[in-house]
């Protein structure tokens, strides 16, 4: 049986951990003192300052589409889809990504900005993941019916709650990503 593979893009492939709190502070949403153990920290104590939530979507729009160039691949992302592609498998990045952010209708334009990060990142080449295997899609639903039609074997994704959306196809095995492709490694090639 081949093996066809789905990643999903931000934050199973783009580690984007060492960019927020510097993005944040880059656009004066936050002090230069102003601390954050992680992201998710970082989003709730943004959301509680005035005019919160609009501070947090105004930061993901950026990270997402100009600070991407600074975040690194998540460690082992590379050697794992290039084991998957000496194996014969078919890989695919299969991502919910607008191509604009609802905080900047305008642009920058982020599926763009993920092609060109995942090209400077060598992850578009022989050897690795086609661009015309990159698959953005505008909702979530849309994701889903792209990782069904595509046939996938497995699809690796950091949100559970995506790999357990009652429309994720039964046929795919979820493998949920947890910040380590070494467990990844071990949970598809094991």
């Amino acid at each position: 049986m081949t093996l066809r593979i789905g990643i999903d893009f931000d934050n199973t492939i783009v580690d984007y951990r060492p960019v927020f709190l510097p993005a944040a502070r880059a656009l004066g949403l936050v002090g230069a003192s102003f601390a954050a153990d992680d992201k998710t920290e970082l989003r709730d104590r943004l959301r509680a300052l005035p005019d919160g939530e609009a501070r947090w979507q105004q930061l993901q729009a950026h990270v997402y589409a100009v600070a991407i160039d600074a975040a690194p691949a998540y460690a082992g992302v590379e050697r794992f889809i290039r084991e998957a592609r000496r194996r014969g498998a078919q890989v695919a990045i299969v991502s919910h990504k607008t191509r604009f952010a609802a905080a900047a209708p305008a642009g920058p334009d982020m599926r763009e900005a993920a092609l060109r990060w995942l090209a400077a990142q060598r992850l578009l080449e022989d050897g690795a993941i086609a661009a015309a295997d990159v698959f953005f899609e505008g909702t979530r639903a849309e994701k889903l019916a792209r990782v069904r039609s595509l046939e996938l074997t497995h699809f690796i994704d950091d949100l559970a709650d995506v790999l357990a959306d009652p429309a994720f196809p039964a046929r795919t095995r979820a493998v949920h990503f947890r910040e380590s492709w070494e467990a990844v490694f071990d949970d598809v090639f094991g």
